[in-house]
């Protein structure tokens, strides 16, 4: 009986790692994609302009403090050309 609980055990220990690797792997998704809408934010007007509009529409009560300062920092960081 033992053998089998281990063998259990083993697979839920193994399928918990490759539940977190996931997670992980779509943080770093999510992060990579974050830093390529933000430099094309601050590169291109049209898009910033767009992605400002997205952030205020999508906008939530008690996201409201943290999108306001990234919109403040998507304007003010924009690239003089």
């Amino acid at each position: 009986m033992r053998k089998t609980e281990q063998r259990m055990a083993d697979i839920e220990s193994k399928l918990a790692r490759l539940k977190e690797r996931g997670r992980k792997d779509r943080t770093r998704e999510m992060i990579l994609l974050g830093a390529v809408v933000f430099a094309e934010a601050r590169r291109a007007a049209g898009f910033r302009l767009w992605l400002v509009s997205k952030l205020e529409s999508a906008m939530k009560p008690a996201d409201e403090a943290a999108l306001r300062a990234l919109i403040a920092r998507i304007q003010s960081e924009a690239v003089q050309s």
